[in-house]
């Protein structure tokens, strides 16, 4: 008689979901201790981002949907057995990147802006330029 394997799913995920656990648990470090300041409002910096907060919160809300629906473009079995679904992640995706890149660039003016009102005259103009290369 041939035996049959059982139909069972695994009790742990494997590689794959110890890979997405990690890196979720790294997310969560980060987020406790370099961006404290995001959940607590009496913190000194908020008025800093006060100042950009009308293009800083529809810039991280794209950023995140397109950092979340990224991996799933990558996923063989959403593309294979839900093709439709894989179409819609994909424009969604599309559309979170095409509102978040143009949106990040109010901010980014407004801390070269900010960087070079704090520089002494001389350093001024070589900070800038390097600044706006990057940006």
């Amino acid at each position: 008689m041939s035996e049959r394997r059982s139909a069972q799913r695994p009790s742990w995920p494997g590689p794959k979901g110890a890979v997405f656990v990690g890196v979720g648990l790294m997310t969560l470090y980060v987020l406790y201790h370099n961006e404290r300041f995001l959940i607590e409002p009496a913190n000194p910096i908020w008025r800093h981002y006060a100042e950009v907060a009308f293009w800083l919160v529809p810039h991280a809300v794209a950023g995140t949907c397109a950092l979340v629906l990224a991996p799933l473009q990558f996923s063989e079995r959403l593309r294979k057995r839900y093709t439709r679904a894989h179409h819609i992640v994909g424009r969604l995706y599309v559309i979170g990147t095409l509102v978040l890149a143009p949106l990040g660039v109010p901010g980014a003016v407004h801390v070269v802006r900010r960087v070079r009102q704090q520089l002494p005259r001389h350093q001024a103009q070589p900070a800038r330029t390097c600044l706006v290369a990057r940006a």
